[in-house]
C-alpha cells in the first residue's frame, strides 16, 4: 500500500459525458437536490457532506483537488517546503473576497487559529492538529500565538508541523482549511433572512438566496480568481427530504443531478434504472455506533454480543445490496483498507453466549436492561436499516430496541454530545489514508469518536504510525490499530457507500472522486 499524498477529493476522477460537439447553451444552471438542509457554511464548522459540498462551492484554498493523486495549487501559487518535511512557506497570488476586499495570509492565520480555540464548535479541529501545537491550543494548553500557524506578511503563510505529514497538502484543500474572511464576521444562522449579503465569499459562487428546508441558490463569483474556469452561472438546489419526489422531479426535467450523497434514489429506482445510473464506490462507510460509557455498553460482552447477532446479517445484506451499496465486511471502505482479513463473522450462538456472560458480569438479567434506543437519521435507507436491526436484536438476543428518527442536524448534536445509547452514523475519508478514520477514536476530546472509547495500546500505535517513515512500518502499526478497534467492538459495520447519481443529458463536465467529492464547478449545460 502506498502513502503518498493523496487529496481529500482526489483519486479516482470519472467524467461524466464525452467529447462529442454539442452547441452550448448562454446560461448556464444545474439543478440539484439535497435531502435536508446543510449545517452550516462557514469552512470552520463543516463536517458532514452536504456543508463540504456548499463550502467547496462558496470558498476557496490554497490547493484544490485534481485528477488522482496531484496536488493542484490554487490560491497558493507556489510552495516551498523544508528538507525536515516540517515547515511549509506558501506564496498566495492576488485575489479577492466577493466584496472586493483581498485575501491575505492574515485570514488563513485568523481562520485556523479561531477553529482551535477550545470554546469554537469546530467538530473537525483534529485534521488540524499535525500543526505544531495545534492539539495542545485546542485543548486549551497554550494560546493562538504558540501555533505555528504565521502570516510573515500580506501574501506568505508560513506553516509549522509536529512531524513531517506526507499528507499535509491534501489536508490544505479540506473544507475545515478554507479561510473565513476576516475583516467580517460569518453569520451563525446563515439562512436568517437579511443575513444572505453578510456572507462574504472568495470561491466559484457566492450565495444568493437561501429558504430553510425550501432551497439554496449559487450564483458565479465574479470576484472569483480564475472565472474562466467556471461555466455555471447559476447552481439552484432544492431540500426535498423524500427520495419519491426527487425522482420525479428529475423525470419531468426540473432536476439535472440526483442521488448519490446529496439525495438517496428509491431501491426501484436503481433496480430500474441501472443501465443510466453513474454508480462507484467511495471512501465513505455507514456503521452503528455503541456507547461504552452508556448502559449497558460499558460492558465489552454486552458490545460483541450486539455486534456478533447483526454483523454480516442476511437481512441486513438484502437491503444493502438493494440500495447499491457495498455490505461491510471490514471496518474501513475498501479503498482504505489495508488488511487483507475481514472482521469476525456473524454468529447468533455465539452472540447469545457474549450476552450471557454480560449479564452475569453485570448481575442483572434482561429485563434490567430497561429501554434501550436506536437513533437514525431521516435517510430511507438508515430507516429499513434501524427496522431490521430491532428485528433481529429481539429474535436474536431477546432484547427489545426502540428506535427513533431524527433530523441530520440533530443526531450529529447527540452523537457529540454522547447523549445516547445507540446510533446509526457515517463517515467520509477526508483524505486518502486509513489514518484519517482511525485518527478519530485516537481520543476522546475528538467530537468524531461517537463511542467515547479510550484505548492507550491504540493511541501509541496510532502516534508511531503518524511519525513512521517506512511504509512497510507503518502499515503493520495501522494494521495492528484497527484490530484492536474489531476486538473492542464499538462500532458494527453495515456498508460503504457506492454513489449511485441520475444526471440529465444536457449536464456535461461534472466530475465525481474516490472520497464521494461531486465536482460541479466544472460542469456546464448543452442544448
Amino acid at each position: 500500500m502506498h502513502f503518498t499524498l493523496f487529496f481529500l477529493l482526489s483519486c479516482l476522477f470519472l467524467a461524466f459525458g464525452g467529447c462529442k460537439e454539442k452547441n452550448v447553451s448562454s446560461t448556464h444552471i444545474l439543478k440539484t437536490s439535497f435531502f435536508t438542509d446543510p449545517s452550516t457554511i462557514d469552512p470552520r464548522k463543516s463536517a458532514d457532506y452536504l456543508s463540504s459540498t456548499v463550502v467547496c462551492l462558496l470558498f476557496e484554498g490554497l490547493t484544490r483537488c485534481v485528477s488522482g493523486s496531484e496536488v493542484k495549487m490554487a490560491l497558493a501559487e507556489q510552495v516551498e517546503i523544508s528538507e525536515d518535511g516540517k515547515t511549509y512557506l506558501f506564496f498566495l497570488r492576488p485575489s479577492y473576497w466577493s466584496d472586493g476586499h483581498p485575501v491575505t495570509a492574515w485570514d488563513f492565520e485568523k481562520s485556523w487559529k479561531t477553529l482551535l480555540q477550545p470554546d469554537f464548535p469546530s467538530p473537525s479541529a483534529y485534521l488540524l492538529y499535525p500543526i505544531k501545537n495545534a492539539q495542545r491550543c485546542s485543548l486549551g494548553v497554550c494560546s493562538t500565538d504558540e501555533v505555528g500557524i504565521l502570516a510573515i506578511d500580506e501574501r506568505t503563510l508560513k506553516v509549522e508541523l509536529e512531524n513531517a505529514t506526507p499528507y499535509f497538502l491534501s489536508l490544505t484543500a479540506f473544507p475545515l482549511y478554507l479561510p473565513a474572511p476576516s475583516h467580517i464576521d460569518l453569520p451563525t444562522c446563515w439562512w436568517e433572512d437579511g443575513r444572505i449579503d453578510k456572507i462574504v465569499c472568495n470561491g466559484p459562487f457566492c450565495l444568493k438566496e437561501a429558504k430553510p428546508h425550501s432551497h439554496l441558490t449559487l450564483k458565479k463569483n465574479r470576484q472569483f480568481w480564475n472565472p474562466s474556469s467556471i461555466f455555471l452561472d447559476e447552481i439552484d438546489i432544492a431540500i426535498i427530504p423524500d427520495e419519491a419526489t426527487t425522482l420525479q422531479l428529475f423525470e419531468r426535467g426540473e432536476l439535472d443531478l440526483v442521488g448519490g450523497p446529496f439525495t438517496p434514489l428509491p431501491i426501484e429506482a436503481i433496480s430500474k434504472k441501472k443501465l443510466s445510473l453513474h454508480s462507484f464506490p467511495i471512501a465513505a462507510s455507514t456503521f452503528c455506533t455503541l456507547n461504552v460509557n452508556q448502559f449497558p455498553f460499558q460492558n465489552p460482552n454486552c458490545r460483541k454480543a450486539f455486534t456478533l447477532t447483526l454483523f454480516d446479517h442476511p437481512l441486513i445484506h438484502q437491503l444493502i445490496e438493494q440500495n447499491d451499496a457495498i455490505p461491510a465486511l471490514t471496518l474501513l471502505p475498501p479503498s482504505l483498507e489495508t488488511k487483507s482479513l475481514t472482521l469476525m463473522e456473524g454468529d447468533r450462538e455465539k452472540g447469545q453466549h457474549y450476552l450471557e456472560l454480560a449479564l452475569e458480569e453485570m448481575r442483572i438479567t434482561k429485563q434490567d436492561l430497561g429501554e434501550i434506543t436506536l437513533y437514525y437519521k431521516a435517510n430511507p435507507l438508515d430507516k429499513k436499516l434501524a427496522q431490521a436491526m430491532q428485528k433481529i436484536w429481539e429474535e436474536s438476543l431477546g432484547i427489545t430496541i426502540q428506535i427513533e428518527q431524527m433530523e441530520s442536524k440533530s443526531l450529529v448534536q447527540k452523537l457529540y454530545s454522547r447523549d445516547y445509547t445507540l446510533a446509526l452514523a457515517s463517515w467520509i475519508a477526508q483524505f486518502h489514508d486509513p489514518i484519517n478514520l482511525l485518527e478519530r477514536f485516537k481520543d476522546t476530546t475528538n467530537p468524531k469518536n461517537y463511542p467515547e472509547w479510550n484505548n492507550e495500546e491504540y493511541r501509541d500505535l496510532l502516534y508511531q504510525a503518524s511519525s513512521s517513515l517506512n511504509l512497510q512500518e507503518r502499515e503493520l502499526l495501522l494494521n495492528k490499530a484497527e484490530e484492536l478497534l474489531e476486538e473492542a467492538a464499538i462500532i458494527i459495520p453495515l456498508y460503504h457507500w457506492k454513489s449511485s447519481l441520475l444526471v440529465n443529458p444536457k449536464i456535461e463536465g461534472l466530475k465525481t472522486t474516490s472520497s464521494g467529492g461531486i465536482l460541479i464547478e466544472g460542469a456546464y449545460t448543452i442544448y
